[in-house]
């Protein structure tokens, strides 16, 4: 495993601290398989080390931050079988979860240092096979490669595959569109 890296675009790649790769290179579809929801599990851990730099944590709280996030995070797939509504709770969920961590850490609570590759850590309880394959991968490139140019807006909710709602969404976007 590198040591401790943040792959996030405004973090500097020596930092001593680490955020878990949840591009796809990492593991593709591995949490999916195990029934939990990505935006919810990863994104607690990412918001965390955003919400530590933001309240102007040291290295070393940061590390505590993602320790007691890991209590935290979650995030079940269950939602996908009746429709409910917890999807939608997810990404709140994260960031709430990163800013109580953030915080606690900021005050002195202690939290797991092997947060992510520990016995008990994120990939040992979410993946149930311990650090994906593909992790060495995901990592290279850190500081060089930036992700954030393979991303795309989202104008509208509704899963993008979904060909019936991507026809109204293009119908309710250029009615909706203030831009022509």
């Amino acid at each position: 495993m590198p040591e401790r890296v943040a792959p996030i675009c405004c973090v500097p790649t020596s930092s001593p601290w680490k955020s878990p790769p949840a591009s796809p290179a990492s593991r593709p579809g591995g949490f999916h398989r195990h029934g939990f929801h990505p935006t919810s599990l990863c994104g607690a851990f990412g918001a965390t080390v955003g919400a530590g730099l933001l309240m102007g944590l040291d290295a070393q709280q940061i590390g505590m931050a993602q320790g007691i996030v890991l209590s935290m995070a979650g995030g079940s797939l269950e939602f996908l079988e009746d429709g409910a509504w917890t999807k939608r709770l997810h990404p709140g969920w994260a960031a709430s979860s990163a800013l109580t961590a953030a915080t606690m850490a900021k005050h002195g609570f202690v939290g797991p240092k092997a947060a992510y590759e520990g016995r008990f850590g994120l990939y040992s309880l979410y993946l149930r096979d311990g650090a994906p394959a593909g992790l060495a991968d995901a990592c290279a490139g850190l500081g060089e490669s930036w992700e954030i140019e393979n991303v795309s807006v989202k104008p509208l909710p509704g899963l993008p595959h979904d060909p019936c709602r991507r026809r109204c969404r293009r119908r309710d976007l250029r009615r909706a569109w203030p831009f022509g």
